[in-house]
């Protein structure tokens, strides 16, 4: 009896313990696909995917970004940033290439959103990826300057990776036999 309550309690707790960690998560799956570690202070952009002086890689957001009403924005960056350090753009070589490439910080720029876009999809958030698709694509033709890709290319690309995430999550339904597949 002693050992059934044991199991009971430790199971309890067990869950307990998962269940906050995955509330502290800026999206599912973020410490497991990215969890790099989040740094909130004063930056010239709302986020910056940054190796500190250790080598250690870092997720910066500005403060801006710690309003409610920004949570999605504050989480599509997050997982934007984490696709710059997971791509290795934030590497020495990765840098090279971003600023001596002929579209290098476009490139780089694009394949991060593509990969927000798949992951913040995977975790069930489709809706909030095609309202930042439509955030981009209302900045039009403008772009910010220095390489970086225009609104409309942008939300092209969020878009065109949301779907494929879609696709994806079908198909792998399709093949585990998901009756919604059928």
């Amino acid at each position: 009896m002693v050992m059934r309550i044991f199991a009971v309690v430790f199971v309890f707790t067990l869950f307990q313990n998962v269940a906050a960690k995955a509330a502290n998560e800026p999206f599912k799956g973020y410490d497991i696909e990215c969890g790099y570690p989040i740094v909130v202070e004063r930056t010239n952009r709302l986020s910056q995917a940054h190796q500190d002086q250790n080598g250690n890689f870092v997720i910066i957001l500005d403060p801006s970004l710690s309003e409610p009403r920004q949570a999605f924005h504050r989480r599509f960056l997050i997982a934007h940033e984490c696709a710059h350090h997971r791509m290795k753009h934030t590497t020495r070589h990765g840098l090279v290439k971003r600023f001596t490439a002929q579209h290098g910080v476009r490139d780089q720029e694009m394949s991060a959103d593509c990969w927000a876009a798949e992951m913040l999809t995977q975790a069930g958030m489709l809706p909030q990826v095609i309202d930042i698709a439509d955030q981009f694509w209302r900045r039009g033709f403008v772009s910010p300057g220095g390489g970086y890709p225009s609104g409309i290319q942008r939300s092209n690309m969020i878009r065109h990776c949301a779907r494929l995430a879609v696709a994806k999550m079908r198909l792998k339904m399709a093949r585990l036999g998901h009756p919604a597949e059928r």
